[in-house]
């Protein structure tokens, strides 16, 4: 009885309006026996599995001229995360980032149970990946290879490191909101560039703090096959929050229904109304005076 009434609401979810639809909210549920179901949590596996390798794998340390610079590293994540998007955008919506998935869930752009499996199958995907780049990298180069650790040997503190994961992830989830606003009727050029340009600039910003990870699934699976742990709850904590916090910014400010924009309209029409009252009562002749009043 319990379930039955539960399980609607796990996996029910908003559908989103466009900037010309005037109906009210419609809900729609997730089918877990369709086929387009689990090709879309498979696709998010799949992306990480692919991610992985290509995007942590560009800082392994190679020697002499093959040395990986910031820019290199900051290149192949945000044109790799671009990539991935244009590939698997229409399946799953390219999260491939439990900072993207955990926001849509709060809001109910996706359901509670199609959130949780996206997060299972981000992960999964990058143990996987993590694998894998394990297996291609040379013995001598595996050290915590791909994990993501806070730059403590120049002098970046714990909470520093959280701040800076905290930033970055906040410009990438609110660029993501940004594009995925289906009111919006001004966006024009490629969304899954837009987003890779924002990893690859929150990269060359965070690499000397963090090494910049913005997603908590990447960094997941480096340190489950490094067996590395330390400090990894900022790799989780703060991009949650950071995604959760700018999806609620552009929310409250910035959509074209924004809570912000109509709290205003309704005060300046509350306004506008007593002042309208006050004018009438001063200028109807019908009204009693105060003189006539006092009498």
């Amino acid at each position: 009885m319990v379930f039955n009434r539960v399980m609607p609401v796990l996996v029910s979810y908003r559908v989103p309006k466009t900037a010309d639809d005037t109906q009210k909210t419609r809900w729609e549920k997730d089918d877990l026996g369709s086929a387009d179901f689990w090709r879309a949590v498979i696709a998010e596996c799949l992306a990480l599995t692919i991610f992985i390798p290509i995007a942590p794998g560009s800082s392994v340390g190679w020697s002499g001229s093959n040395t990986p610079t910031n820019t290199l590293i900051a290149l192949a994540n945000g044109l790799g995360i671009a990539t991935l998007i244009q590939c698997f955008s229409h399946v799953s919506g390219a999260h491939f980032n439990p900072s993207v998935t955990v926001p849509l869930v709060i809001y109910r752009q996706i359901s509670i149970v199609r959130g949780l499996c996206y997060v299972v199958a981000q992960c999964l995907g990058s143990a996987c990946g993590a694998a894998i780049l394990k297996f291609v990298t040379p013995v001598d180069k595996q050290t915590n290879v791909g994990v993501t650790l806070i730059n403590y040997d120049e002098g970046v503190s714990l909470w520093q490191g959280f701040g800076v994961e905290f930033v970055i992830t906040f410009h990438l989830v609110l660029m993501v909101f940004a594009t995925i606003d289906s009111r919006r009727t001004d966006i024009q050029g490629s969304s899954a560039l837009a987003i890779g340009f924002t990893v690859a600039t929150g990269l060359l910003y965070g690499i000397p703090y963090t090494g910049a990870s913005m997603n908590p699934a990447r960094s997941f699976g480096p340190a489950l096959v490094a067996n590395y742990w330390v400090d990894h709850w900022v790799y989780w904590v703060s991009p949650i929050v950071a995604g959760i916090s700018a999806a609620s910014t552009y929310k409250f400010l910035f959509t074209d229904k924004a809570a912000i924009s109509r709290l205003t309209s309704c005060c300046c029409r509350s306004k506008s109304r007593d002042v309208g009252r006050r004018r009438s009562y001063i200028h109807d002749p019908n009204l009693p005076t105060t003189e006539a009043t006092n009498v």
